[in-house]
Order: structure tokens, then C-alpha cells, then sequence
């Protein structure tokens, strides 16, 4: 499949002269030059991200040998090129909340920013093979960046519906999993005194788990969610929610527990069973959960999908 143009709709429905000159605009790489926020760009930009996806999920169940690792490695550089060739305008920066561009627009640039940015971080948890957690900057760095990024729209989710809508969504597909990165580098780093790379701010990481808890203990709730005990968000963000509570309480208290307190509820080894549900790249948080399906029992993605506007 080729890519759309970045086109107007009524540019793609034009006389055949004012299409052509239309198309000859825009730049070698088919993206216009007017700094305009089109449709048919966030296509683009979900068209690659899809295919860097793909080809993960290609490799993502083969055994991680020294040729799985080169591909991997190769689909994360391009990944980076592929980010950095986009045009400006439609690279998320945190200040475009402030720079008088519609609210709709900063929420799509964060979508696409996250929905990019989680194939490396898929791609560096594959590469995760035994190596202290604390020591891994790629993977601490773009679940910091994940995480961060998500907590941005939790700031100012009251100045629209779809922005609270869409925080949820998410909390549920990257903060989750980013967090759960960041947790288990705190209990690493707890437990052996292994400092975090220079670039990993130790505090920074606690405080950006102290505000996803209080997010996903309000998200647990009818009011804010729609989701009910027995439902599927509903007891995921209960569940991350414990698991994170109990991780960030063990780092923040030094104080060792005598043998007559450790119970099977404090020992980091069954903290780190609560968060085996995150484990995987980004698939099997989504066990168990019911989807929406039509009468003749397909599932419809189309409700489910970031991509609304």
C-alpha cells in the first residue's frame, strides 16, 4: 500500500489542474509545506507507525538470537529517522498547549507521538534479556518519555471531553506498561543500590508514579471511567494502581521489615507477580478484557481505535 498525500479533501477532489498543482507543493516526501494540520497527515503518520509495528510483531515470537537483534535494532533506528523526518509542526513538544493551537490538534499530536514512540519502547523491552533494569537508559528513557507524556494530558483533561476520554486510553495502553518499566527499575534499584543512568532522574521516576496512582484510583471509579467493579477497566486500574501503591511505599520506606512481618503481600517477589499482567510488549494487558461486538459477533475496532478525529 502507498501512502495518502498530505492533501486537503477538497485539494483530493479537485479539477485535475488545481490537483496537480496541489500535489507538485508539496515536499519530496509528500508532506505539505504549509505548516497545515490535515486529516490525511495523521494518516500518514499512523500509516508508518503501523508498519514499524508490523514488522516488530514479525519478529516479536522468534527466539532473541544475534539476527532477531539486528533487525530489532534496525527497525529502532529507523524509527528515530523516521520521527525526525516529519515535518515540525507535527512533532509533539509540550508547549504546544500554550502556543494558541486548537486543543484538538495538541491531542492528536500526543496520539501520534505515543502511538510512534511505543514501538521502541515494544522493541526495547524484546531486547530486555538479563541485564540490570537500572542500567538499561533506552528502555528507562523512552518509558520516561511514555509516562510523562500520558501525565500531560492528565493536567489539562478539564478543558475537553475527548482529552479525559482520551487520557484513560492512555493510562490503559502506555502509562501502564511505561510505569511498570519504572517501577521495576525502583525495586532494582532499591534492592541493590545500582544508581539509575545520569540522564534518569530517581526522583523525578517517583514522583511521576505518585501521580499515576492517584490518577488510576480516581479512573477505578464510576464517576470518571464507566467502569464498574467486575469490568475490564475497572479492575486493571485497581490492579496497577495496588501493585504501583505497594512499590512506591517500599522505596520511600527504608526501614526492613523483621522476618515475623514479611508476608506474602510484602515480598518484592510477589510486588513484582502483581505486574506480570505488563510484562509482555504492550498484548496481554488486554487478556480477559470484553470487547464491544456487533450481532454477528465481530469485534468492532472501530470503537476502540485512538484515532476519533
Amino acid at each position: 500500500m502507498k501512502m495518502p498525500l498530505d492533501l486537503s479533501e477538497e485539494e483530493i477532489m479537485a479539477d485535475e489542474n488545481d490537483l496537480a498543482s496541489a500535489i507538485a507543493a508539496l515536499d519530496e516526501n509528500g508532506w505539505n509545506t504549509e505548516r497545515r494540520y490535515l486529516r490525511t497527515s495523521w494518516n500518514r503518520m499512523r500509516f508508518i507507525s503501523a508498519t514499524y509495528r508490523e514488522e516488530i510483531l514479525d519478529v516479536a515470537l522468534s527466539k532473541l538470537d544475534e539476527d532477531v537483534e539486528r533487525q530489532l535494532l534496525d527497525i529502532s533506528r529507523r524509527i528515530r529517522e523516521s520521527w525526525d523526518n516529519f515535518p515540525e509542526h507535527l512533532r509533539y513538544r509540550l508547549s504546544c498547549w500554550n502556543e494558541g493551537i486548537s486543543p484538538y490538534i495538541c491531542l492528536m499530536l500526543v496520539i501520534a507521538h505515543q502511538t510512534h514512540w511505543y514501538n521502541e519502547f515494544i522493541i526495547r523491552k524484546l531486547l530486555d534479556q538479563g541485564q540490570p533494569l537500572t542500567s538499561n537508559l533506552e528502555l528507562l528513557r523512552v518509558s520516561t518519555s511514555l509516562l510523562s507524556t500520558t501525565l500531560t494530558l492528565g493536567t489539562i483533561r478539564d478543558r475537553l471531553y475527548d482529552i479525559h476520554k482520551e487520557f484513560l486510553i492512555e493510562v490503559i495502553l502506555c502509562g501502564i506498561p511505561s510505569a511498570s518499566v519504572l517501577a521495576s527499575a525502583l525495586q532494582e534499584q532499591h534492592r541493590t543500590s545500582q544508581p539509575f543512568p545520569p540522564s534518569i532522574s530517581r526522583a523525578e521516576t517517583v514522583r511521576m508514579l505518585s501521580v499515576l496512582i492517584s490518577h488510576l484510583d480516581a479512573a477505578a471509579h464510576l464517576d470518571s471511567s464507566s467502569a464498574r467493579p467486575g469490568e475490564a477497566n475497572y479492575n486493571l486500574c485497581k490492579k496497577a494502581c495496588k501493585a504501583f501503591t505497594k512499590i512506591v511505599d517500599r522505596v520511600l520506606d527504608p526501614t526492613p521489615a523483621t522476618e515475623s512481618e514479611i508476608t506474602p503481600m510484602t515480598a518484592d517477589s510477589d510486588l513484582e507477580l502483581n505486574l506480570d499482567v505488563f510484562t509482555a510488549p504492550g498484548l496481554d494487558v488486554f487478556e480477559g478484557m470484553e470487547f464491544a461486538t456487533g450481532d454477528d459477533g465481530s469485534v468492532d475496532w472501530g470503537a476502540m481505535t485512538q484515532w476519533t478525529l
